[in-house]
Order: structure tokens, then C-alpha cells, then sequence
């Protein structure tokens, strides 16, 4: 006890060693709280990406939380700061002047935020397009402040919570996992369509990333496996859409490649034809053109 005692004296006498020992134990507690934390929240391994999208809000919410903590605490350690933190929170003017702007931008998201954590209208690893910017891409966080969205070409959209929130979204995997990708084929007027709708089914309902989403009843009423429809006729072709179903948008975008190569190498063995524009050019000689004129 008679160390502690000293070390105590020596503290009442060195205030500014005093000040910065409390600096750096509420720092390194501050540290530790949020290590652990995150050490938490990282151990828990859960499948649903709702509830996923819960823990991850929550998680952010308490990160947070600790760091006002510790920089509040740190302020209580400096003396002259003390008196103007305590009477900064005891004024209750200041705090409604706080939250007055705070509500309009910060405190708007953060309230945003939670309302798409509780209501769910998208969550991490969802496909979503906001129709008033036509922007689209699958989001891959979702912060305090703002929703990250990773696009197509693997480039980031910091967009606030509060645009998401009041914008149009279209979810892709709102209710369904099962992502639908179009495969568009334009065959001659003189090609055996049967037989093209017939090597189109067999090509896409092979493929491993095809999913096939048909219920028992559908099956039991025979229904096939890939719906292949006639959506057009062109200027030179027939046009025969096929519906693809996968997983996630990136595996049908692939599924949709690799079916256009068995398709086109399938059609040229079977002798179905794919039409294409051409031009017929006429060459004229320089006399022959005078003679015109």
C-alpha cells in the first residue's frame, strides 16, 4: 500500500503526468472494448443474410458507441476541457442545437440506416438497381451513414441511407435467391423453330449453374424444365428468348456465355440457321460511269 500511496503523491504533484497516464489507459481500454467487439461479432457465423445484415448494423452501431465513449473519456482526463464537456452536456440549448443538425444530416442517415435494418428492403450481397440514377450492383455493406453498392465493373457507390431509403429500389433477391438472366437467339424464317427451341431447352437446362425452379406440380403436369418463347419477329430473324435460372446474376451472366458458344456450335451441326445483315456492293468502272451520266 505504501507504494501505491507514493505513486499517488507523485501523480497529485505531477498533474501532467497524471493527465497523460488517464490518456492512455482510456485509450487502451477504448482499444481493447472495440477489439473484442469486433472479435465478437466476427466469431458469429450465421447463413441468413438478413439477420447477417442485422448483426452488421449492430456491430457498427456499437463500434461507434465505444469510440464516443473513449474520446469523451479522454476529453474528462485534460482539466481545462473538463468544465466546458460537463457544461456542453448540461446545457440542454446546446444539445437540442447538436441534434438539430445532427437530425439533418448524420442522425438522418443513421435513422435511415436502422430503418432499412429493421424493414429490410435490401440486404448485404442483394442485387439492387436505383431506378432514378439507373445505377445497379450488388450491395456489399451497409454503415451508419451510407450503403455500399460494388457495380458490375467491381467499382464502389458510396450512396447516404438516406437516398436509399427515399429512392425506387428493385431487389433482385428480394423473395427469391433464384436469379433470372435472358438468352436471346434470332433464327432464319426457313429454320426448323421446333428444332431450335428444342436445342436451346437441352443446352441451357444442361448447363451445372441452371437451376431448376419448376414445383412438384409443375412437374407432375409436365411443364418443361426451360421455358424458351418466341418475343419477336425481326426484319431478317425469328427471335426466341430463353429464360435462365441461377444463383446469383454473376453465374448467369457466365451461364449465359458459355450457352450462346454450345448453342451457335450446336446450330451449325444441326443446320439451323442463324440469319445475319449483309450488303450487296457494286463496283463500277470509271468509263462506265461517264456513260451513265
Amino acid at each position: 500500500m505504501d507504494i501505491f500511496s507514493r505513486f499517488s503523491e507523485f501523480l497529485d504533484k505531477n498533474p501532467m503526468i497524471s493527465t497523460v497516464l488517464g490518456i492512455i489507459v482510456v485509450a487502451l481500454v477504448t482499444v481493447i472494448i472495440y477489439r473484442v467487439v469486433r472479435h465478437i461479432f466476427n466469431r458469429i457465423n450465421i447463413k441468413n443474410k438478413h439477420t447477417q445484415t442485422h448483426l452488421v448494423f449492430l456491430e457498427k452501431i456499437i463500434r461507434a458507441a465505444v469510440i464516443i465513449l473513449g474520446i469523451f473519456g479522454i476529453i474528462m482526463q485534460i482539466k481545462p476541457l473538463q468544465q466546458f464537456a460537463i457544461s456542453a452536456l448540461a446545457s440542454s440549448g446546446i444539445v437540442v442545437l447538436v441534434l438539430g443538425f445532427a437530425a439533418k444530416e448524420a442522425m438522418g442517415n443513421i435513422v435511415n440506416g436502422l430503418f432499412i435494418s429493421v424493414f429490410k428492403p435490401f440486404a448485404v450481397g442483394d442485387r439492387v438497381r436505383i431506378e432514378a440514377q439507373n445505377l445497379a450492383g450488388i450491395v456489399e455493406d451497409i454503415t451508419l451513414r451510407h450503403t455500399v453498392i460494388r457495380t458490375i465493373e467491381n467499382n464502389r457507390l458510396i450512396i447516404p441511407n438516406t437516398t436509399m431509403s427515399n429512392s425506387i429500389i428493385e431487389n433482385f433477391n428480394y423473395s427469391d435467391d433464384n436469379t433470372c438472366t435472358y438468352l436471346d437467339v434470332g433464327i432464319g424464317y426457313d429454320a426448323d423453330i421446333d428444332k431450335a427451341i428444342r436445342i436451346i431447352s437441352e443446352v441451357v437446362g444442361s448447363h451445372p449453374d441452371y437451376r431448376d425452379i419448376r414445383k412438384a406440380e409443375q412437374m407432375a403436369k409436365g411443364e418443361p424444365k426451360v421455358k424458351v418463347r418466341v418475343t419477336g419477329f425481326g426484319e431478317s430473324s425469328v427471335e426466341l428468348r430463353a429464360y435462365i435460372w441461377t444463383k446469383t446474376y454473376g453465374e448467369g451472366y457466365n451461364a449465359a456465355c458459355d450457352m450462346r458458344y454450345e448453342i451457335k456450335k450446336r446450330f451449325d451441326e444441326e443446320g439451323v440457321e442463324i440469319p445475319y445483315s449483309y450488303q450487296n456492293i457494286i463496283i463500277k468502272k470509271a468509263d462506265e460511269v461517264k456513260s451513265e451520266q
